[in-house]
C-alpha cells in the first residue's frame, strides 16, 4: 500500500528566548518562527533509496518512496552524480514530474529512465515497489549518462552496460514494458484497489457533478449470452453462444446546463448525466440492462463509482424474411456486469503527442489532449469449431481546435482443437486532418494493446508518409 498523506505536515519551531526577567503573567508569548516540512511520495512504483535534496534537507527515499521537503522548495533526485532531474515540491512526484514542458507521455528521456529505475530494482519485480541496489550510488559516482538517445544508444552507453555487468542483468528492461508498469501505477494512484468506497445517493452522485468540472469515464464489463432458434427453418439463428470483455474509456466536461460533452463539443455530442448512472449497454444494435438498478459510491480522493450487478435479460421475437414470411422464433438470454469509474481530471493530465507524420525526412507532431476508446474482446460464435476470439479497438482523439485522428483496428485470433492460435483476418481503418488510410487482411498493421496503451505505425503507399500512434489513456497526477 502506498502511504499517502498529501496534507501532512512537521512543524519546526525556534523559540526565540525573550529579553529581560520578570515576572508577572502579562508578557507576550515568545515569537515563534514556523517553517513547514512536508511529505511527498516519489513513484514509479514507490522508489526506495532514491537521493534527493530539497533545501537544507537531504536524505534517501525510503521504502513507501517517501521524501521530506520544506514548503515551496524544489526537490531534486538523483542516483550518484546522475541527475534525473528537480520538481517543485509536491505529494506526489514521478519521473514525469522532473521533465518540465514534457508533452508527448512517450518522450525518449522518460522512458530511458523508467526503464533504468525498473532495470535496477533488486528484486526485479517493479509491482511491489523499487528498491534500488544500494551499490548503485557509489558505482555511479563520477559517471555520466544521457537519458535523451534513442532505444539503441541509451543501452549502449559505457554505464549503462557496466550496470548490466554488475548487477547481472541481460538487458534493460523493454521501453513499452517500462511505459505500461509506469501508467498502470499513475492510474493505481488515481483509484488505487485498496480504496475505502462510500455509498452515496444517485442525488449525491449527480450532485458531485459540478458545471465545468472534467472526468475521464472508464466503464469495464463483460457481456454474455446466447441464441437458439425456435424453428429449424430459421437458419439465420443457429444456436450460439456469444461473449465479450470491454473497456470503454470517456472524456466528459460538465455544462452550465449540468449535460456532459464530451470531447469535440456540438449538439450531437451532449449526453444527459444520465447515461452515466443506467446501467444500460447495447450489444449488436440491442440495448441491455435498463431495468437494473445500480448503487453509487464516492472514494476520498474525490473518484465516483456506478456498480450494475449482474443481470439477465430474456427475450423472444419472430424473424421475417425480406418479404415479412415467418422464419421462426428466436429467443435471447443476455447477461451483463459492469463497473463505471468517473476520475475528476484536466485536460492537461491527458497532454500528449500522440501522432507523429514523417514525410521525405521531415516530421510534424500531433498533439492532443481528450480522447475516447473502446477495447474490446469477444467471441462472437462460442460454440464453434475452431475457437474465435474477436479483438476490437475505436479511438478518436482531439486536440484545442477539434478532431485530430481516428483509428479503428479489427482483428480474429483463431484458436485450433490442436491449441495452435493465429491470425487469420484482419482491418486497420486510419484518419488524420481528413486523409484517409485503410488497410486490410496481410496488409494491416500489427497494433499493440498494453492496457490502456495503444502503439502501431501506418505508411500511407500514395503518398509516403509514415505516421506513428502513441497514446495512453491514463491521465498523469
Amino acid at each position: 500500500m502506498i502511504g499517502l498523506r498529501s496534507g501532512a505536515y512537521v512543524v519546526v519551531a525556534s523559540l526565540l528566548t525573550a529579553c529581560g526577567g520578570g515576572g508577572g503573567g502579562d508578557d507576550a508569548p515568545p515569537p515563534t518562527d514556523e517553517v513547514l516540512t512536508k511529505e511527498g511520495v516519489f513513484l514509479d512504483s514507490p522508489v526506495e533509496g532514491l537521493y534527493y535534496t530539497a533545501g537544507d534537507m537531504t536524505g534517501y527515499t525510503d521504502n513507501e518512496g517517501r521524501f521530506y521537503y520544506p514548503e515551496g522548495s524544489t526537490v531534486s533526485f538523483a542516483m550518484g552524480d546522475i541527475s534525473l532531474g528537480s520538481a517543485l515540491g509536491n505529494a506526489i512526484l514521478t519521473p514525469k514530474s522532473l521533465l518540465p514542458g514534457l508533452e508527448n507521455r512517450l518522450d525518449r528521456r522518460l522512458t530511458n529512465q523508467l526503464r533504468l529505475l525498473q532495470t535496477l530494482d533488486s528484486d526485479a519485480n517493479p509491482d511491489n515497489g523499487i528498491q534500488l541496489y544500494s551499490q548503485v550510488h557509489n558505482y555511479l559516482a563520477g559517471q555520466t549518462i544521457n537519458f535523451d538517445l534513442s532505444e539503441t544508444d541509451f543501452a549502449a552507453q559505457t554505464a549503462i552496460q557496466d550496470l548490466l555487468r554488475l548487477f547481472g542483468k541481460d538487458q534493460l528492461v523493454a521501453p513499452l514494458d517500462a511505459l505500461e508498469h509506469f501508467y498502470a501505477q499513475q492510474l493505481a494512484v488515481l483509484n488505487p484497489p485498496e480504496t475505502e468506497w462510500t455509498e452515496i445517493t444517485r442525488l449525491e452522485f449527480e450532485a458531485a457533478l459540478e458545471p465545468g468540472t472534467q472526468w475521464q469515464s472508464r466503464r469495464v464489463g463483460s457481456y454474455a449470452g446466447t441464441k437458439q432458434t425456435g424453428s429449424s427453418s430459421a437458419v439465420l439463428y443457429p444456436v450460439s453462444y456469444f461473449e465479450q470483455e470491454a473497456l470503454d474509456i470517456k472524456q466528459y466536461t460538465i455544462d452550465a446546463n449540468r449535460n456532459l460533452q464530451r470531447c469535440e463539443s456540438g449538439p450531437y455530442t451532449v449526453e444527459p448525466i444520465s447515461s452515466l448512472t443506467s446501467c444500460l449497454v447495447s450489444f449488436n444494435t440491442v440495448s441491455f440492462g435498463g431495468d437494473v438498478e445500480p448503487r453509487f459510491y464516492r472514494a476520498p480522493n474525490g473518484n465516483l463509482k456506478v456498480d450494475c450487478p449482474e443481470h439477465t435479460t430474456d427475450r423472444s421475437f419472430i424473424f421475417y424474411d425480406l418479404v415479412g414470411n415467418e422464419l421462426g422464433e428466436v429467443n435471447e438470454s443476455f447477461t451483463t456486469q459492469f463497473e463505471r469509474t468517473l476520475i475528476p481530471i484536466n485536460r492537461s493530465m491527458l497532454a500528449q503527442t500522440a501522432v507523429k507524420t514523417e514525410r521525405n525526412g521531415e516530421s510534424t507532431l500531433s498533439s492532443i489532449n481528450c480522447i475516447e476508446m473502446q477495447i474490446s474482446r469477444e467471441d462472437p460464435h462460442g460454440d464453434q469449431t475452431p475457437e474465435v476470439w474477436r479483438h476490437k479497438l475505436n479511438m478518436k482523439l482531439y486536440g484545442e481546435n477539434g478532431a485530430i485522428a481516428s483509428l479503428i483496428n479489427s482483428y480474429d485470433i483463431l484458436k485450433t482443437s490442436s491449441g495452435k492460435e493465429g491470425i487469420t483476418q484482419g482491418h486497420t481503418y486510419f484518419s488524420i486532418n481528413g486523409r484517409q488510410i485503410r488497410k486490410e487482411g496481410g496488409f494491416a498493421p500489427a497494433v499493440s494493446y498494453q492496457g490502456d496503451t495503444i502503439k502501431t505505425s501506418l505508411t500511407d503507399s500514395a503518398t509516403g508518409t509514415t505516421y506513428t500512434i502513441n497514446v495512453s489513456a491514463t491521465p498523469t497526477p
